[in-house]
């Protein structure tokens, strides 16, 4: 159980008590939203679109033992013992730093514009096959997140997996410095984020702060063909790369994919492998081959042997929501990866659902990739090219950026089968429903914002009490 002092928070933070407690009080949780608050928490109110200290008094009212405070006070509550800090955000920061530091656990931290959760959840099943590990929950994965994730790690944790996201410039510098990662990883590079970023480029380069943090002789993990990584980075650090060809520290070839697992052989071109293996991942997609690369090295770094590191894969199981198969109304089966999408995401769903054998017929349903900015029309366009209409039975695509490949399409092929919907998800619900038949299959891709998810959970079988 994890359990900390008042007093040695405050002292972390450098903050002030205010209305100390007449005994030593020991706080067992920490959270920034007052709706999830335990019992014996210490609420840290974030000042964000809302201000979090109008929600002290439901935190308290939840559990909550003590709160950070940065506001006047004057306006605080009297009873309730306080850190006063300049900067709540800054003080989360801080106590997640210390946390760290006091477990000291080695440190994976992952990054990339698409790829970081899968890979993320295949380093924890490598690596836990021979430590205690800590993974991000979910998508815990920016500046609130990655301190909530330290706050959450047991005390006994040998090594700790962080996802690292971002949305503006300058974050991922900031929690590398908190995290201080053993190895950093980027996935791979994309067009998320482009609206804030301006260019592949500039992301590359955001991205690659994620050494900021990296320790003394750390390792750096990353793709050996993304030229936007390997032109910007010091080659003086330690530094191994996976791919598709002997280029690559480590390599993937006979790459055989199915519906829910693939299969891959694998060797190093340092011949630390000694024979080359087989190794099968339950998750479907071949794009994810460079993902299980990666996870493999990080083992390998470690000291997790490849026997075990197949076993760990074999056996793993992904973040909600990433090409998730589930059971449909009327035995239709529903592919969901709705939670996050990037044009090169979107392109590799697409290119591995056309691929796949299922019973019945294919349908599409793609939703909005959000946050592409000015490049959003000519991206959204360029979809077209991944998609063979006679491939699939129907392809809806909803949201208002949509409309530009629905446009792009009609251009070239003016086809009954693909339907443009806006608005209420109503009618892309009714159109699924009528048209889906009994041994179907069905791919939901989309950014999480354009809430395509609520498509799938109307869609979903309902479950009977046995």
């Amino acid at each position: 159980m994890i359990s900390w002092k008042l007093t040695d928070i405050a002292h972390a933070v450098g903050g002030e008590l205010i209305n100390p407690p007449q005994e030593e009080l020991y706080v067992t949780s920490m959270n920034t939203d007052s709706r999830e608050v335990a019992v014996g928490a210490i609420f840290a109110p974030i000042i964000a679109e809302r201000n979090g200290h109008d929600f002290v008094d439901d935190a308290v009212a939840a559990g909550a033992v003590a709160s950070f405070w940065s506001d006047d006070l004057k306006q605080a509550p009297d009873d309730l013992p306080l850190i006063l800090v300049e900067d709540t955000e800054k003080a989360l920061h801080q106590f997640g730093k210390w946390h760290l530091n006091k477990v000291n656990p080695k440190v994976v931290g992952i990054t990339g514009s698409n790829g970081k959760t899968t890979t993320k959840d295949m380093a924890d099943a490598v690596l836990s096959t021979k430590y205690m590990t800590h993974k991000t929950p979910g998508n815990e994965n920016n500046q609130l997140g990655v301190p909530r994730t330290l706050l959450s790690m047991p005390p006994t944790t040998e090594i700790l997996i962080l996802e690292m996201g971002m949305s503006a410039p300058n974050e991922i510098s900031v929690l590398s410095e908190i995290a201080e990662p053993d190895v950093a990883v980027i996935t791979m590079i994309g067009e998320s984020h482009i609206q804030a970023f301006g260019s592949r480029e500039n992301i590359a380069k955001e991205k690659l702060d994620i050494l900021t943090g990296l320790k003394e002789d750390g390792l750096f993990i990353h793709p050996e063909d993304e030229e936007l990584i390997t032109k910007h980075f010091d080659h003086s650090l330690r530094n191994k790369t996976v791919g598709k060809d002997d280029k690559a520290d480590i390599f993937a070839y006979d790459i055989v994919g199915d519906a829910k697992k693939t299969t891959f052989k694998v060797r190093d071109k340092n011949k630390e492998i000694e024979n080359a293996e087989t190794v099968t991942i339950p998750v479907p997609g071949k794009y994810n081959v460079q993902n299980a690369l990666i996870a493999l090295l990080v083992g390998l770094e470690f000291g997790v042997t490849l026997a075990e590191a197949k076993a760990g894969l074999e056996k793993m199981t992904l973040t909600k929501n990433r090409l998730e198969w589930i059971e449909g109304k009327n035995n239709i089966q529903l592919l969901n990866d709705a939670y996050n999408a990037s044009p090169t995401s979107m392109k590799a769903a697409l290119d591995y659902f056309a691929g796949i054998d299922v019973d019945g017929d294919k349908l599409v349903v793609l939703g909005d990739i959000l946050e592409l900015g000015e490049a959003s029309k000519e991206l959204h366009e360029n979809l077209a090219e991944a998609i063979d209409i006679d491939q699939y039975k129907a392809i809806y695509l909803y949201g208002e950026e949509m409309k530009a490949l629905y446009d792009k399409i009609s251009e070239d092929n003016k086809s009954e089968k693909v339907q443009y919907f806006s608005g209420s998800k109503d009618a892309l619900i009714a159109a699924i429903e009528k048209n889906a038949a009994a041994g179907d299959s069905i791919l939901f891709k989309s950014s999480n914002g354009t809430d395509l998810i609520a498509v799938v959970d109307a869609l979903r079988a309902e479950k009977t009490d046995e």
